[in-house]
């Protein structure tokens, strides 16, 4: 007799409502074709309410969603031998996950029977983990199929977004932008917060007299003004405002080359004048703005690259990380970064002068171009120190017991002696584990690498050892860069990381 449980799931609170094909529904579809599979006993029925299947890791969709933790503990425990659902898209949206649930499946003995796309089952007393083929392929490619429609899903509701920008002028995005909020139906259009609009106004009136961001945002910490979290305002969040078309009634729409990466740049960018929402400046006060943007943004990339040879380079070593300092255009000191965006809640002011860090590092440098040799010397010397040499073996060594650890965890499973969430969380610590020393051994090899090439370099920043003191600032920076990784400012000095 099969031992089976039911499942129902959908994706949104809203799809679980009686006019949808509900939880319930789904249930009791799911009932009557286990009357024609033959004797079955429904041990238990789950439900998945408002829970979405797209997922890569099992372990992640099991930590999220409970009622999917107790199926894959059924499963596991082999307290039943059959799943039925409607669709296999009821259990997985992604190809990856599809393979971690049938993996487990099969090591327990259990079948997957789907409403939608029946197939014949094998009589429990006569099943084994070597399943027929034509299950297996349909597993897999149901997988497929279901990450594909999820994609084919992503893409419609993107175009859908979009054409709510160029056709409509609505804003999209959930989140309302400063200065304005949202009532509670989604689809209606912004409206003026009374307590952010005023400061919108002003934040573009002191942009259009040339003021900077830092000074814009030394003049809001002085008349007290909010930000929405309530915490300090930052450079960020101001430069946001300051190039957002909302404010002057325009609705916009950005399509990125690389969706949810971090390294993601704007593809397109469309922008509705006919937005729906009022206006908190007008149209030539935000073009006013967005010259100002352009003429300080380049002018501060400028700065950057130029005025200061150090650029880049400084951080400051007293949190952990060290994370870069700041200095203004003709200001004396270098300042903690983190302490002058915090308001100074965190690390500290430093106030270190520039042109001491500046001679010490110069100093430093003339002294590595004067004799090539001990500058190479001594960069061997610090990657044997940090056991560079034989710490790749190690980590060769590593990899190896690690995959002796996955098998015979996997054999621990096939015994019985723990259960499925345990596999998981060791599972997890063992790829954590690898994927920290596959990083490390890649380090290494570029470490190497460098050393081998320190030589040319070293020599050729050596011609330049004449004009070190002639060279303009941009080309001094670019000098430094090929030679020094950083240069930490902790509690006991100025300390110098040579470039490996």
């Amino acid at each position: 007799m099969f031992r089976a449980v039911n499942v129902s799931a959908v994706s949104t609170s809203r799809q679980a409502g009686p006019e949808r094909f509900s939880l319930d529904d789904q249930l009791s579809s799911n009932r009557r074709a286990a009357k024609h599979i033959g004797p079955v006993s429904i041990i238990e029925e789950i439900m998945l309410p408002g829970q979405s299947r797209n997922y890569i890791s099992l372990a992640d969709l099991c930590h999220d969603s409970p009622p999917y933790a107790r199926l894959v503990e059924l499963v596991t425990t082999r307290a039943v031998n059959l799943v039925i659902c409607t669709d296999t898209d009821r259990l997985w949206r992604r190809a990856a996950l599809q393979a971690q649930f049938s993996a487990l499946c099969e090591l327990s003995g259990v079948q997957i029977y789907a409403v939608a796309s029946p197939q014949e089952l094998v009589p429990p007393e006569d099943y084994t983990a070597g399943r027929s083929d034509s299950a297996l392929i349909l597993e897999a490619v149901s997988g497929i199929v279901s990450e594909i429609e999820n994609r084919k899903r992503t893409r419609r509701r993107m175009a859908g977004m979009r054409a709510r920008v160029e056709r409509h002028g609505l804003y999209f995005s959930g989140t309302p932008p400063y200065g304005y909020t949202r009532t509670g139906n989604p689809d209606a259009p912004l409206m003026p917060d009374p307590l952010e609009a005023p400061w919108v106004e002003t934040i573009y009136t002191l942009r259009a007299q040339g003021y900077g961001l830092w000074p814009i945002i030394d003049a809001l910490r002085e008349r007290h003004t909010p930000t929405r979290s309530g915490g300090p305002w930052s450079s960020r969040a101001l430069w946001g405002i300051l190039h957002n078309p909302v404010y002057a009634g325009g609705a916009r729409w950005r399509e990125w080359s690389l969706p949810g990466v971090a390294t993601r740049r704007v593809k397109e960018t469309v922008i509705n004048w006919d937005g729906k929402h009022p206006t908190l400046i007008s149209r030539e006060t935000w073009e006013e703005a967005q010259r100002i943007n352009t003429a300080l943004g380049e002018r501060a990339r400028v700065r950057v690259a130029s005025a200061y040879p150090l650029a880049r380079l400084v951080m400051c070593g007293y949190g952990d990380p060290p994370h870069p300092m700041s200095w203004k255009e003709r200001g004396r000191y270098l300042n903690c970064g983190r302490y002058l965006s915090s308001g100074g809640r965190e690390c500290r002011s430093n106030q270190h002068p520039r042109w001491r860090v500046e001679a010490f590092v110069l100093s430093e440098v003339r002294r590595a171009l004067t004799d090539p040799q001990a500058y190479e010397t001594m960069l061997r010397e610090r990657f044997a120190s940090e056991d560079g040499g034989t710490e790749a073996e190690s980590l060769a060594a590593r990899l190896g017991d690690l995959d002796a650890r996955q098998r015979r965890l996997l054999d621990a499973l096939e015994a019985g002696r723990f259960p499925i969430e345990e596999l998981l969380r060791r599972q997890g610590a063992l790829d954590h584990e690898r994927e920290r020393i596959e990083d490390r051994l890649e380090y290494l090899e570029h470490t190497v690498r460098r050393l081998s090439a320190a030589h040319d370099r070293i020599f050729q920043a050596a011609e330049l050892l004449d004009e070190l003191d002639h060279l303009d600032p941009p080309a001094l920076n670019a000098l430094l860069r090929t030679l020094i990784e950083a240069v930490v400012i902790t509690r006991e000095g100025t300390h110098i990381q040579w470039l490996l």
